[in-house]
């Protein structure tokens, strides 16, 4: 494809790239809108889910535009995935279960082929409004939790996001309670954070851009003030994978002292904020193991479950587990799972095949390898507040790989 002809797909209208923009960031932030507003979640809730579905059947609708070779594949394997999709929750509604969340499994994939649209530069504004916005919730309520007024405030503030949540929505960790800002839950806030995170400092590490490194920071201590240790841990994971991936491609000595003082900072200024390190509580003796290992055993190859899904509506005992992968197999059936997984991690694939040409889209790649990634904990990443911002990656890791490649493919020529 070449260059200007992939951009001739982009909104020409400014009101229209507005418009994209603005409705990813309110499913990631549509809690402001309870908040602030009053506006109650049975009206804001139904109706993010339903602009997101009729995005998602849009952009089905319109994906011959897109008939670059280089995309077949991938929507081959959207069409594979939706097949099944149907398929499945047909048979769930056959059995007399369903569930909204069932819907952006199958189609939001989809979104996809309406977010490569927004050009590169308003695709970043938007993530960096997700980021101010949920970060300023995120310290808001730990700044009603310094006033004293902490657990009542998080409760009725969580009440307000998640009524049907109730009082349990308050969690502990050691002196600590846990916050998550306008999603009302410190799982989905911290899964966010985490894709953030990965992306700001990945790209701060290839393209020296100041700004990205200052919220990498915010997006981090945003992040460990939720206290998941699971999304914590992923996302050190993910950024340590990839500057051990950068320092080898590049070999900068920059890099080297930059990744020096960045952890010498850490180690000696966060100890000196406990709430920044409250989380290996979570992570040490008193960690919560049980939890994740809960029903994992090879006698789950011999649940009917594991095979053909459903586990949901025959209540399978397996399902106390938290491990979202395992608990995907077990709702979906094994080759259902695979499939839907191939979709999270096709991305990694394309890059394996072309790592010297879409080295610099690399900051794109690492929030999807954390959101498949995060699926060892809670699957955070099929939640509303959460699918918009990875597909929005997911966007524009094909949108810049697809230039990248047509730039290789011109020199060619």
């Amino acid at each position: 494809m070449n260059k200007d002809n992939f951009y001739e797909h982009d909104f020409k209208n400014k009101y229209m790239v507005f418009l994209a923009c603005s409705l990813i960031v309110f499913f990631s932030l549509r809690g402001w809108f309870v908040i602030n507003l009053n506006i109650p979640t049975s009206l804001i809730y139904p109706f993010s889910s339903m602009i997101m579905t009729l995005i998602s059947f849009y952009s089905f609708y319109n994906i011959h535009i897109f008939n670059d070779k280089t995309l077949f594949s991938l929507k081959r394997l959207f069409l594979i995935n939706i097949f099944f999709g149907m398929y499945f929750i047909f048979a769930e509604i056959f059995l007399g279960l369903i569930s909204i969340s069932l819907v952006y499994v199958f189609i939001a994939p989809y979104l996809l082929f309406f977010l490569i649209r927004i050009p590169v530069s308003s695709s970043h504004i938007t993530i960096f409004i997700i980021s101010a916005g949920l970060c300023f919730s995120v310290l808001s309520n730990y700044y009603y939790v310094l006033s004293g007024s902490g657990y009542d405030y998080i409760r009725q503030y969580n009440m307000i996001l998640r009524p049907e949540l109730g009082e349990y929505n308050i969690s502990r960790s050691g002196d600590f309670i846990r916050v998550g800002g306008y999603t009302g839950s410190y799982h989905d806030s911290a899964h966010i954070f985490g894709m953030l995170t990965s992306f700001f400092y990945t790209y701060f590490l290839i393209n020296k851009r100041f700004k990205y490194l200052i919220f990498s920071i915010l997006t981090l201590i945003c992040l460990l003030m939720t206290l998941s240790a699971a999304n914590i841990l992923i996302t050190i994971f993910c950024c340590v994978l990839a500057t051990i991936y950068i320092l080898i491609k590049q070999r900068s000595l920059a890099i080297y002292a930059f990744i020096f003082i960045f952890i010498l900072s850490i180690y000696l200024i966060f100890p000196m904020f406990p709430i920044l390190t409250g989380f290996l509580d979570r992570v040490g003796s008193q960690g919560d193991y049980e939890g994740m290992t809960n029903a994992l055993s090879l006698d789950m190859l011999g649940s009917i479950h594991f095979w053909f899904g459903h586990g949901y509506t025959f209540d399978s005992e397996f399902l106390i587990t938290e491990v979202a992968l395992v608990k995907g197999i077990h709702q979906f059936g094994l080759i259902v799972a695979i499939i839907i997984y191939s979709v999270l991690l096709y991305p990694i694939w394309f890059y394996v095949r072309n790592p010297n040409i879409l080295f610099k889209n690399l900051p794109y790649l690492v929030p999807i390898l954390f959101g498949f990634m995060s699926l060892l904990h809670y699957g955070s990443l099929f939640k509303i507040t959460n699918i918009g911002i990875f597909y929005l990656f997911y966007a524009l890791f094909f949108k810049t790989s697809l230039i990248e490649l047509s730039k290789k493919t011109i020199l060619k020529s």
